[in-house]
């Protein structure tokens, strides 16, 4: 409802594409709410708080005044006082005023860098790397029960991604990158490292589904480090050249016992 609210203001364009964080909140309703005005509605991973930098930047902002007008309000009266919203508008006028941009062709504005520069990536498409992890993991690659990093935690993937896309950047750092399987993220140079390994190993963390085509067997599998619904379908006869049998044969005896 509030950004139904927002869209009919006459200050902000129609979007074209939106980013929220992968909440619950954002799923049904509003993503349908997106799809019916062909706005481009993505998420951020968990986690990865830098994808939504800008606005929980702000979010800081405001809570810091509201949380110290209450403040300030229960130190006077000596109660308890939860009407930050008595404060709404003021906040707004003056934040308005410091954060506003100006237009490209006002007076002493910068102009912007160009677009692209004579430094070259340090990385390049279809190499192997190892990135930072967004949440704290053991020594087994499970998520710790914090999102707070301790001395100690693992912070490097241990599997290795290849980079699928360099995207230039118009201000430092210069590039960033994308790697295969993670579509909705992208990775500075100092949050990757050079994979130790020639290519990227990938762990079967289960088989989930099996069909028959053309005569060929095939298994559906699910890739440890990566979403269930990223799982792939891979023929038997791969599966066993790349040792995987023992696995084969689990799934077919979980099968025969469990149908």
């Amino acid at each position: 409802k509030a950004f139904v609210k927002i869209l009919k203001r006459p200050y902000l364009d129609h979007p074209y594409e939106i980013i929220t964080d992968s909440g619950t909140e954002f799923h049904g309703s509003f993503h349908n709410y997106m799809t019916k005005l062909k706005i481009y509605h993505r998420y951020s991973l968990p986690n990865r708080h830098n994808q939504t930098a800008n606005i929980e930047s702000l979010n800081r902002v405001l809570v810091r005044f509201f949380f110290a007008y209450m403040n300030k309000k229960e130190l006077e009266t000596g109660k308890r006082y939860n009407e930050w919203t008595d404060i709404v508008d003021l906040v707004r006028e003056e934040l308005n005023k410091v954060r506003r941009i100006d237009p490209p062709d006002a007076k002493d504005s910068k102009p912007e860098p160009p677009l692209f520069n004579e430094e070259t990536p340090k990385y390049s498409v279809g190499q192997p790397v190892y990135y930072k992890l967004m949440k704290s993991k053991d020594a087994l690659g499970h998520d710790q029960n914090t999102n707070q990093f301790r001395e100690g935690d693992i912070r490097w993937s241990q599997d290795s991604r290849i980079i699928e896309h360099i995207f230039v950047m118009r201000d430092l750092p210069r590039y960033r990158y994308q790697l295969k399987g993670l579509p909705q993220v992208s990775w500075y140079e100092e949050e990757l490292k050079p994979s130790k390994v020639s290519q990227t190993t990938y762990v079967i963390r289960a088989i989930i589904d099996k069909k028959t085509m053309k005569g060929e067997i095939y298994y559906k599998i699910w890739w440890q480090g990566y979403k269930k619904k990223d799982a792939t379908w891979e023929s038997k006869k791969n599966l066993i050249e790349d040792g995987a049998k023992n696995v084969i044969d689990i799934y077919e005896d979980l099968k025969k016992r469990f149908p």
